[in-house]
């Protein structure tokens, strides 16, 4: 194209401006000629040279009547048609390079016709792939799945909350996944309602703390609290016993060890760093054996601190911690009921002017004797020194009037057995019981006639189980007595079957021949 540099082709447009807008205006016409322009070829050669071959050998298998693998080829009557659904096209490139449609028996094309219909159809392809290019396609919105929904929870908030496991379970797509896009695009009304009481009940694990918030497995106070608690028993845990207390053993041997290097404060730091222990705790426990202040009962265990070696460690930590245990409370970790703002507490008794003390007697077996030793002792240290006074110590029984000490002059002699004398007449009161035997004889008369106690005859009578003679000077007739019945035992042994012994079936005793028989 020829034109002037000195006049415009225009109004408007500079002479240097116009053969450029005037390229580009030829290059878009030509783009816009050469998209429309296959458009037109396309729809005309899909109805001169592939629709008829189509007609002529597919749709008497594929048509929409029969439709044979699902497949209706019928229905695409036009190309907008097929770019609709171009997959049944790429499955007839792949079956009519390999002839295995049309299938045997049936009318084949030429291999002129053939190509012809694969050149048509796969002109149409690539063109509908250069247009698309750098188009995905379709892509469907999709949510998370349920499995996805709970592990984004759980990482969103720390704890497994689950809140899918009342959601409807996830279809799987034609490929076998549960988080393919194409079937998790529906959200039914029952779905989302199901994921606004799911947030609601996340929400409600939400935990307010001072520099945020957190989430819990649980939902109330009361138990947020124990969680808490539990944390901190946790932490004590690892420096501690359960119960909170300060393990004396490592602090008593630390102090034995090295009792006079002790002395220097700085030496403590040191130690207690070498032996892993708290410098604080260390340094009051120090102080505390090495007071010289008046104190019970610390003085008693100062005085064995400073006469024991390390392997009286144990016995000198369960000394200190009898103490403790009569002296002290120890509240539970966490625990600030009745104001209880510290780990210990004092137990200090009621002070009263006067106190009942009852020792239950309970000798062991072989003893003779049981001996009571009634002590008291100053508590703190004064001038003025205090006062007990024993006031009725007695023996005391059910039901019984009580025995004052005092009198025990009185009635001890009572309680009093001398074994080696009240058997020494044993011969006397054997023959005093054959007496009383004879029919009228007066006990209190034998005893008297043989120098014996008449209630210790009665007893020696009572124990040997004699009964008077008869009238005519014979035995009296047996006496059923009636005896308390002992525990029963399981016999062990079950009797062998003897049929030269058939009667005796049964149990028996281990070692016994005398069967129980049943």
């Amino acid at each position: 194209m020829m034109y002037s540099r000195n006049r415009p082709l225009s109004k408007g447009l500079s002479p240097v401006s116009a053969p450029f807008i005037l390229l580009m205006t030829l290059l878009m016409a030509g783009v816009s000629a050469g998209a429309q322009a296959p458009a037109r070829d396309s729809q005309a050669a899909f109805a001169s040279q592939a629709r008829p071959l189509i007609e002529q050998y597919c749709l008497a298998c594929h048509s929409t009547e029969k439709h044979k693998g699902d497949l209706d080829l019928e229905r695409f009557t036009s190309l907008s048609l097929i770019r609709k659904d171009v997959k049944p096209w790429q499955n007839m490139v792949e079956q009519l390079e390999s002839e295995e449609m049309p299938p045997k028996g049936k009318p084949k094309p030429t291999d002129a016709e053939r190509a012809k219909l694969l050149g048509w159809v796969k002109g149409f392809l690539d063109n509908e792939a250069i247009a698309r290019a750098g188009d995905p396609g379709y892509l469907p919105l999709r949510r998370l799945s349920n499995a996805e929904y709970d592990y984004t929870i759980r990482d969103l908030t720390g704890v497994d909350l689950q809140p899918t496991k009342e959601f409807p379970a996830d279809g799987a797509g034609g490929e076998g996944f549960t988080n393919a896009a194409e079937s998790l695009a529906d959200m039914s009304p029952t779905l989302l309602n199901k994921y606004l009481l799911s947030a609601k009940e996340i929400a409600s694990h939400a935990v307010l703390l001072p520099d945020g918030f957190a989430f819990s497995l649980t939902k109330t106070r009361r138990d947020w609290s124990n969680e808490k608690v539990a944390e901190l028993r946790t932490f004590y845990g690892q420096f501690a016993p359960a119960d909170g207390r300060l393990p004396l053993g490592p602090y008593l041997s630390a102090t034995i060890r090295h009792r006079a290097v002790l002395r220097n404060a700085a030496a403590l730091d040191e130690i207690a760093a070498k032996e892993k222990l708290s410098p604080k705790y260390l340094r009051i426990l120090f102080q505390t054996l090495n007071d010289t202040k008046p104190s019970f009962p610390l003085d008693l265990i100062r005085a064995h601190w400073r006469g024991a070696t390390e392997k009286d460690t144990g016995a000198l930590a369960a000394e200190i911690g009898a103490w403790q245990n009569q002296l002290w409370k120890m509240v539970p970790i966490g625990s600030y009921r009745d104001g209880n703002l510290s780990r210990q507490k004092a137990d200090d008794a009621v002070v009263n002017e006067t106190q009942t003390v009852r020792l239950a007697i309970k000798p062991k077996a072989g003893e003779s004797d049981v001996v009571f030793y009634l002590a008291t002792r100053e508590l703190f240290g004064g001038a003025a020194a205090g006062e007990v006074i024993w006031s009725r110590p007695r023996l005391e029984g059910e039901k019984k009037t009580p025995l004052l000490l005092k009198d025990y002059p009185k009635f001890g002699t009572a309680y009093e057995v001398d074994y080696p004398a009240a058997f020494a007449d044993s011969a006397k009161y054997l023959a005093g019981a054959i007496a009383a035997r004879t029919p009228g004889a007066s006990i209190e008369q034998i005893a008297k006639d043989g120098g014996i106690n008449a209630a210790r005859l009665t007893r020696w009578i009572d124990y040997l189980g004699l009964e008077p003679l008869n009238k005519n000077g014979g035995e009296a007739d047996p006496v059923i007595k009636t005896i308390a019945a002992g525990p029963l035992e399981l016999l062990p042994e079950k009797t062998p079957k003897n049929d030269q012994r058939p009667a005796i079936n049964g149990w028996h005793n281990k070692g016994n021949d005398l069967p129980a028989v049943l």
